[in-house]
């Protein structure tokens, strides 16, 4: 596949298409999971966002 994006997981791969790439963009060890929620939202208004995030640890 040329120009795509892969995500490497043991045993398999996964293509990244469209706004998966944003999100797992997103995922790079310095924001945290509320952060990352918080981003989205404001990129993609209008989606739906989880309203409980305290299940989530953070070290911010």
């Amino acid at each position: 596949m040329r120009d795509a994006v892969l995500l490497f997981l043991p045993e398999r791969v996964g293509v990244l298409t469209g706004q998966d790439e944003e999100v797992v963009a997103l995922c790079d060890g310095t924001r945290s999971v509320p952060r990352i929620v918080g981003e989205l939202a404001a990129r993609f208004p209008g989606s739906r966002r989880p309203q409980d995030l305290t299940c989530v640890q953070s070290s911010e």
